[in-house]
């Protein structure tokens, strides 16, 4: 979902014709409101972490790559309380892994 509504905000002629200004800058395409859309991609940028910061796991540098877009959906939707959000979340995913400096 975050790659699609990259998609429709950096190729909108592909990907739903073309971007309407006047509905606001904020990225939500795909759900239709871009609070919901970063709570999403906060989900997956926590899950990410979560695997990244596993020890000898194969999908880390998968986790790592998958972050990139997800980083950048967030940012165009423009919202506050997702990032918030996802700085609560990691903090508590570095809380609960036993090699905390790792994970940090």
């Amino acid at each position: 979902m975050a790659l699609y509504a990259l998609g429709t905000r950096l190729a909108p002629g592909l990907l739903g014709g073309a971007y309407d200004p006047s509905s606001g800058y904020q990225l939500a395409k795909p759900i239709g409101y871009w609070n919901a859309l970063g709570l999403l991609v906060v989900f997956g940028l926590v899950l990410a972490a979560g695997i990244a910061v596993r020890r000898g796991s194969f999908l880390a540098p998968v986790a790592a790559a998958a972050a990139v877009p997800l980083l950048a959906c967030l940012y165009f939707t423009f919202s506050r309380g997702s990032v918030a959000v996802l700085v609560a979340a990691l903090a508590v995913v570095v809380a609960l892994d036993r090699d905390r400096l790792r994970a940090a």
